[in-house]
């Protein structure tokens, strides 16, 4: 008898066990999912926009493209980082000026 009360005892648990399985994985797939748009919004996005602009204004700066392929290659690190600090403030801008109208 004590060997099937065992073996009730491991069937009963197992859902448990499995549902709390699902709901650990459905936290991890919801932090993931904020980390991949906080990387995207904060991240990705205003480099884009920071790289758009320059390529946008590069006539009115007095420069080439091959002179923005030097430097990027030169430094890409500290390229990025200005088309980053460029793109936020972008992204500041337009929210400020939605906010008014």
């Amino acid at each position: 008898m004590g060997r099937y009360y065992g073996i009730t005892l491991i069937a009963e648990t197992i859902p448990s066990l499995f549902r709390q399985f699902l709901a650990a994985m459905r936290h991890l797939m919801t932090m993931i999912k904020v980390a991949f748009l906080l990387v995207v919004e904060l991240g990705v996005f205003p480099l884009n926009c920071g790289w758009w602009l320059d390529v946008c204004t590069i006539r009115m700066c007095g420069k080439s493209i091959g002179q923005r392929v030097d430097f990027f290659s030169v430094s890409p690190l500290a390229s990025s980082l200005i088309h980053w600090i460029v793109g936020i403030a972008y992204m500041l801008q337009i929210s400020i000026f939605v906010t008014f109208v």
